[in-house]
């Protein structure tokens, strides 16, 4: 069965197919020692593939759920010296790359795999995975204020507005939110604006991957009811992608979606509903945060 060499060279280093083609086209690539083009199709059981010599060979993928602690920083070294998240991964997860980041001082939920695909996928603004996060901050939070991050601040030097919505008031100090695309430090950044200092910052779930069971520090290999949930059920086109239909096909009306609601005023909370994660797990479901 043949496959595109871009895939089966994302599949054996856990590179993205767009990577892979860019180091097709720099001449990287050989099949069957002879240069290798963008587009080109092989049979990997009877093709041999190398990447500037070395002989590339299908690496079993592998998914894993990882409870980052404060205080580490993902990354594979840190010139300063400091701890990374591979201080705290078994030796057997250190070739797996993260899926996105969480800052120094955040903690939870983290992804990591050598699906160089998925990476991409996930990280890519474009593709709107939910991310949901616990925000403590360091003073007394009121409806106004609920209200403000509610309908979005806007951030400087970028000058674009900054959305979040509010799933939970845990009490006066705690709420959830949650992204679907993020910029740098989001939420941190957003608290500062409105003259507020968050103090803790965890991510419960990503993608509908759920933060469960894990002590920081710890990890586990993804279920294969996750596994299936995030590399069929939400790993989609972009918007606009999809092949448009005939013009003789009959458009349907869609009803215009009613103006999303705010957040429920201190001391009113209700506790929200869990949204419903992958198949055989509960509850709900970076750039940087």
């Amino acid at each position: 069965m043949s496959v595109r060499l871009n895939k089966f060279i994302a599949d054996c280093t856990g590179l993205s197919r767009r990577k892979a083609d860019e180091l097709i086209a720099e001449g990287k690539v050989r099949v069957n020692r002879k240069p290798a083009e963008v587009g080109q199709a092989i049979h990997p059981d009877k093709d041999t593939v190398t990447l500037d010599g070395k002989r590339l060979e299908q690496q079993k993928k592998l998914y894993v759920l990882f409870y980052k602690p404060p205080g580490c920083i993902t990354t594979r070294s840190d010139p300063e010296g400091r701890r990374t998240v591979y201080d705290y991964l078994p030796e057997k997860y250190h070739h797996l790359d993260p899926v996105g980041r969480l800052d120094r001082d955040s903690s939870g939920l983290l992804l990591l795999t050598n699906d160089g695909e998925l990476i991409m996928q996930l990280t890519h603004p474009r593709y709107e995975h939910q991310k949901v996060y616990r925000v403590t901050v360091n003073k007394t939070l009121n409806e106004h204020i609920v209200n403000k991050v509610q309908t979005g601040v806007t951030l400087e030097p970028e000058n674009k507005l900054a959305t979040q919505k509010v799933l939970e008031i845990i009490d006066k100090h705690t709420l959830v939110l949650s992204l679907k695309t993020g910029m740098n430090r989001q939420i941190r950044r957003v608290f500062e604006a409105l003259g507020y200092e968050v103090t803790a910052l965890k991510r419960t779930a990503f993608a509908g991957i759920i933060l469960q069971q894990l002590r920081p520090g710890e990890s586990r290999p993804l279920k294969l009811g996750e596994i299936r949930h995030l590399t069929r059920n939400l790993v989609k086109p972009p918007k606009g992608a999809a092949r448009q239909k005939s013009s003789n096909a009959r458009k349907k009306p869609t009803a215009e979606k009613p103006a999303e609601k705010g957040a429920k005023p201190i001391g009113k909370q209700r506790p929200h509903a869990k949204a419903k994660g992958p198949r055989g797990t509960r509850g709900p479901s970076e750039r940087r945060d």
